[in-house]
């Protein structure tokens, strides 16, 4: 429900007060027509990006040049290669989906050539291999963007995780 979805965007930012930008996903999930209404109502204030707004990659260009709310792409680099579209702000960049570090260091390379956000994003695995991801964004240089790694709440007490302070505003090891 677009409205419902809307107000609870709406509580959290005013919830924020300005602290921090959001970060929504929409994972594909709405026509161009809902995630206009969505973006529309909602406004871009506060929001950083939304993850695939639209169910067709082509229109998420149309979705920011309409709401002016950036997106960012995740289960897209498994499908083509990017190209700077208006309105692109970050590659969310999922190690396992992509299946070796090779794309993986493509696409942060790709980021980073066009100043768009590389972010690493797990999907729930083990303690081990977050900690892996840890170690890769501080061998990319990339210990000062927030990572998709919220897994580890749940696997904190793991000892394999007792070198990693994740933090905000990135990670440190």
């Amino acid at each position: 429900d677009i409205e419902r979805e809307v107000d609870r965007t709406k509580n959290i930012r005013d919830s924020l007060q300005s602290r921090a930008n959001i970060r929504l996903d929409a994972n594909r999930r709405w026509s161009l027509e809902q995630a206009v209404r969505f973006g529309c109502a909602l406004g871009p204030e506060g929001i950083e990006y939304i993850e695939e707004p639209t169910k067709l990659q082509t229109e998420q260009s149309e979705f920011y040049r309409a709401t002016g709310i950036p997106f960012a792409w995740d289960e897209s680099l498994l499908q083509s290669e990017p190209f700077p579209h208006p309105g692109l702000a970050a590659l969310v960049i999922k190690p396992a989906c992509l299946g070796a570090l090779d794309m993986v260091d493509h696409w942060i390379a790709w980021a980073k050539a066009h100043r768009k956000l590389a972010v690493i994003s797990s999907a729930f695995e083990s303690c081990r291999c977050l900690l892996f991801y840890a170690r890769y964004c501080a061998a990319k240089d990339l210990l000062e963007t927030h990572h998709g790694l919220d897994t580890w709440r749940w696997l904190k007490d793991d000892p394999y995780m007792s070198n990693v302070v994740f933090k905000q505003g990135g990670i440190e090891l």
